[in-house]
């Protein structure tokens, strides 16, 4: 079997190269998954992804390649990250607009870009528009692996309070994690999973398979 994953940080090991692993990739909930049910895996998430990120790989970077694939794991992510195709430099960019640092990378990018993010969130970005984003990233990736019959688990890190869809799995929300004996997944120091944390993840998802007759 071969397996498609795709998110942010959650999904592509967030934490991990922060404190001392450099080779980690055997150490995430994607490669569990595909330990478990044998299957090739192939995850193109990346740490600071936006949900447009999610998208263009879906539709754009590997959509000759989807019925390749025989199931689908999709993580969305904050709706108020964003990217933008970099003309100059010619390759796609990146932003979080709520965090100080990327705020900061922008900057040394062009100086004009920290009143441009001013300005958009006071002016242009909004929950309600973030929502619709996060609706479109479900909706338009689901409905076209329904067309194609391929079976897909999805989860999140948008708080369980702001979601607007029906999720697997929510990272975010204490009342999800039915089988540990927490209120979390077991974290890095920056609220990243880590090795205990990303097992947990894994035996989470297997059993919300089971449950959601997901791959049975």
């Amino acid at each position: 079997m071969k397996f498609y994953f795709d998110g942010c940080s959650f999904t592509a090991g967030g934490g991990f190269k922060k404190y001392g692993y450099e080779d980690y990739k055997d150490l995430i909930w994607p490669h569990h998954i595909g330990e478990h049910f044998n299957a090739e895996v192939h995850n193109f998430a990346v740490g600071g992804a936006a949900n447009e990120t999610i998208l263009r790989n879906f539709f754009v970077k590997n959509y000759d390649e989807l019925e390749s694939y025989d199931c689908f794991f999709i993580q969305t992510t904050y709706p108020s990250r964003g990217e933008w195709f970099d003309d100059v430099k010619g390759f796609w960019r990146r932003y979080k607009f709520k965090a100080y640092k990327a705020k900061e990378k922008l900057r040394k990018i062009d100086p004009d870009l920290e009143n441009w993010i001013d300005f958009y969130l006071k002016r242009i970005y909004s929950d309600k528009g973030g929502g619709i984003k996060e609706k479109v990233t479900f909706r338009s990736i689901d409905s076209h692996l329904k067309a194609l019959g391929k079976p897909v688990f999805w989860s999140t890190v948008i708080k369980a309070r702001e979601c607007r869809m029906d999720y697997h799995l929510n990272f975010k929300d204490p009342n999800q994690i039915t089988n540990l004996p927490k209120t979390k997944f077991t974290s890095f120091p920056d609220g990243h999973p880590n090795v205990e944390g990303n097992k947990e993840i894994a035996d989470e998802v297997i059993v919300r398979m089971k449950e959601n007759e997901i791959l049975l």
